[in-house]
């Protein structure tokens, strides 16, 4: 077996051969061997899923994946613009200097949040440059848009279902539903959602005091109606998550001594034996009061199945 006897010049020239080595692990490139980028390709999506951001929230997730010629090398910046619906640029950033082996995916987070952006549709733009000086790589297309959201500061709104002009019998329990929802306001406002409804039921002849109240979270409450002969009334108010609020009644409504409804609707219609196209025929419904009986419920006709 043959071996190498380096001498004192043979630990000279070792000796420059690690320095030119710890060169390459600091600046990617030494004489007669190639370092660099070879390609750059960008990805970007929005966290989550989501194509608005509410303020204060979300973020934006770019990801590059750098390949290169030899190992290591080193990629001076990642850096970033957001550009408005005017391509004007409103935000820039970068990373700043980060050292990648030879193939690497890099995740940079741009923070839209922090940005205070103003309402409105944004796109980013991505690049990378790599440390020899080449020319930088910029994704080749923006993303797709994203918007930055509004505070809410449209109330939320809501219906019920009380029966004002047919009174609730005592001997039939019954219910009272509430729906809310929150509803767009300007272009690019925020819609927080309904928070709570918070509704009151009062006795006409006592109102001091609620004979029944409660807060719900969600967009619909259920309130069970007094099996107590009396005039009531019902006040509610419908918070979204912003604080907006809208607040309703009173609603009077009755609950007398009527006796169950037994009476079956009754129906017509406009049809007749024969049509030429196009036709449509109209079906009539009503919920007769029962004449043997006038203190008999009047429930009201529900559906018509044809």
């Amino acid at each position: 077996m043959r071996q190498i006897y380096w001498g004192t010049a043979g630990a000279k020239w070792r000796a420059r051969l690690s320095i030119l080595l710890c060169l390459a692990l600091l600046f990617g490139s030494i004489p007669g061997i190639a370092f660099g980028c070879t390609n750059i390709t960008f990805v970007t999506s929005l966290d989550s899923g989501q194509v608005a951001f509410v303020p204060g929230t979300g973020s934006i997730t770019a990801t590059a994946t750098v390949e290169s010629v030899g190992t290591p090398h080193l990629i001076t910046e990642f850096s970033w613009a957001i550009y408005d619906s005017n391509n004007q640029l409103v935000q820039q950033g970068g990373t700043g200097q980060i050292a990648l082996p030879s193939t690497k995916t890099e995740t940079l987070v741009i923070p839209v949040d922090a940005l205070g952006l103003a309402p409105g549709i944004y796109t980013v733009q991505l690049a990378a440059q790599c440390a020899q000086g080449n020319s930088p790589f910029v994704s080749p297309a923006r993303p797709p848009s994203f918007s930055v959201l509004g505070d809410d500061e449209t109330s939320p709104v809501a219906i019920d279902d009380v029966h004002t002009s047919n009174p609730y019998p005592v001997l039939m329990p019954a219910f009272i539903t509430i729906a809310a929802t929150d509803l767009p306001g300007a272009p690019f406002e925020h819609v927080s959602g309904v928070d709570t409804i918070t509704w009151a039921v009062y006795d006409a002849a006592d109102p001091g005091t609620p004979v029944a109240s409660d807060t719900v979270p969600g967009e619909s409450a259920v309130i069970a109606v007094p099996l107590i002969v009396g005039t009531y009334t019902l006040e509610y108010t419908v918070t979204d998550n912003a604080g907006n609020f809208t607040s309703y009644g009173p609603v009077t409504f009755n609950v007398s001594n009527l006796s169950l409804d037994i009476t079956a609707p009754r129906s017509s219609s406009d049809a007749v034996a024969l049509y030429t196209a196009p036709a449509s025929i109209s079906i009539t419904a009503t919920d007769p009061a029962n004449a043997q009986d006038p203190l008999e419920h009047i429930s009201g006709v529900e559906s018509v199945a044809w």
